[in-house]
């Protein structure tokens, strides 16, 4: 966290403790009353921001995008927990977190391809 943002700490993790006991969300839904990791980090900052968002949703995707077919381990995934495939549904991941201005990156786990 960028230190002009880190007031933003304290209510984040105040939020994240209410959240003690909620089920996983499994289908990474953000309209339902479950949490997956990310999900959780990004309520749990907007709510210390006035509820202005510091990180951006994006249309998740499942799929290969060199092949634009699902990748088997999602198809699997999804049929076992009897849902359709969230395909294009708002949401975020780790890496699409890291690219927000309120954070720096303070070290590289190797370089990724492409």
């Amino acid at each position: 966290m960028k230190e002009q943002h880190q007031n933003l700490l304290k209510k984040a993790i105040e939020f994240s403790k209410t959240k003690l006991g909620l089920a996983y969300d499994e289908v990474f839904d953000i309209t339902n009353n479950k949490y997956y990791c990310s999900e959780l980090i990004y309520d749990s900052f907007k709510f210390a921001n006035e509820n202005k968002p510091i990180f951006e949703l994006q249309k998740m995707t499942y799929k290969d995008p060199a092949t634009n077919k699902t990748f088997p381990n999602w198809d699997d995934y999804f049929k076992k927990l009897g849902v359709a495939i969230p395909e294009g549904n708002p949401g975020l991941n780790p890496g699409g977190m890291s690219k927000s201005k309120y954070l720096d990156i303070v070290h590289f786990y190797g370089i990724p391809e492409g």
